[in-house]
């Protein structure tokens, strides 16, 4: 059997045995939450690496994007420009359709009144002629001369 001196230092060496035992545990377990949180650093380091990334690349988008819409506006302006251009033109078109109208219809009474005129004038000389002609074939039987081709008098037989 064993002294009280004896079971102590037993007791003391099964303790520090144990001690260790936990130590060692303690150790371990400090090492693998170390590992865990340095793998968690890592993560932590590269989740903002990539969240920086993501920043720069909706930053350019943004950009990009503003752009894109600043050119949309200036064609939406060219747009709304050339269709005031294009109403004022078709306004213009039709009033110069109207005076084109107006302009054919002046022309054609006018052609109307020349013809008329022609017709007119050709009438008159025509009896201005047939006067003529009744002229000088009173002249021609009265003097028995012709008044433009002949001088000399005619003979009647």
């Amino acid at each position: 059997i064993l002294t009280n001196k004896e079971q102590e230092l037993l007791f003391e060496k099964i303790l520090a045995e144990k001690l260790r035992k936990q130590l060692t545990e303690s150790f371990q377990e400090l090492k693998r939450s170390e590992k865990l949180i340095l793998v968690e650093q890592l993560a932590i380091k590269k989740l903002r690496e990539r969240l920086i990334e993501s920043r720069e690349e909706i930053e350019l988008a943004t950009l990009s994007l503003e752009e894109e819409r600043k050119r949309a506006l200036e064609n939406l302006e060219l747009i709304a420009a050339s269709e005031i251009a294009k109403n004022i033109l078709n306004e213009r078109n039709i009033e110069l359709n109207k005076e084109n109208n107006k302009t054919k219809s002046t022309l054609v009474r006018t052609a109307d009144l020349l013809k008329v005129r022609e017709v007119a004038i050709a009438e008159l000389r025509s009896q201005l002629l047939s006067s003529n002609n009744a002229n000088q074939n009173y002249l021609y039987v009265v003097t028995g001369t012709c008044a433009h081709t002949c001088h000399s008098p005619r003979i009647w037989t």
